[in-house]
């Protein structure tokens, strides 16, 4: 009876563990295992990661990075599914995140890419006012989100707007610091 009180204390002890370990150390692993071996492997990792925290934020930060992984390995449908779930009512007081603003602009690029253009839009402009919010006024990630809102304009035939897009995230650019 000692024995098995002993293994499940043990057992409990590595599950504990498992679900203490930060999640900034989660997503690290994931990248290394997507870029070393795949992206199968790196889903399943946080897959079952997601499974072990109880905590929102955790729970928030490894459904963003498995929107990103997705987008990424050009898995369109599960970065969409990936990016509905981390854009759930009880995540949005993550807002403030930059992980936020970038599942809103993952998703535009997923649904951009199913031809969705109404959804595109939606997800990029909801983008792009998020990081206009919490990010520096230069910041990389607001041009990348100009150029993308360009781009969908010019699909839908709005040249002016992809134009006007395009120099303002030209503008950014020139402007931006290279620590950023």
């Amino acid at each position: 009876m000692k024995y098995l009180f002993f293994i499940v204390l043990i057992f409990f002890s590595i599950y504990e563990s498992k679900a203490q370990e930060p999640t900034t150390d989660l997503i690290s692993k994931s990248d290394s295992i997507a870029q070393n071996k795949s992206y199968d492997l790196a889903e399943a990792f946080l897959v079952e990661q997601l499974l072990l925290k109880t905590d929102e934020k955790s729970q928030f930060l490894i459904l963003a990075q498995l929107c990103r992984l997705s987008k990424t390995n050009t898995k369109i449908s599960n970065t969409i599914k990936y990016g509905h779930r981390a854009l759930k009512k009880d995540f949005d007081k993550f807002s403030a995140l930059e992980s936020f603003g970038d599942v809103l602009y993952n998703t535009s690029v997923a649904k951009f890419k199913l031809g969705e253009l109404d959804s595109a839009f939606v997800y990029a402009e909801s983008a792009l006012k998020n990081r206009t919010l919490n990010l520096s006024e230069n910041h990389k990630k607001i041009t990348q989100n100009l150029i993308a809102l360009g781009a969908y304009h010019n699909s839908a035939g709005n040249a002016a707007l992809n134009i006007s897009y395009k120099e303002k995230a030209l503008k950014l650019a020139l402007n931006a610091s290279p620590l950023n």
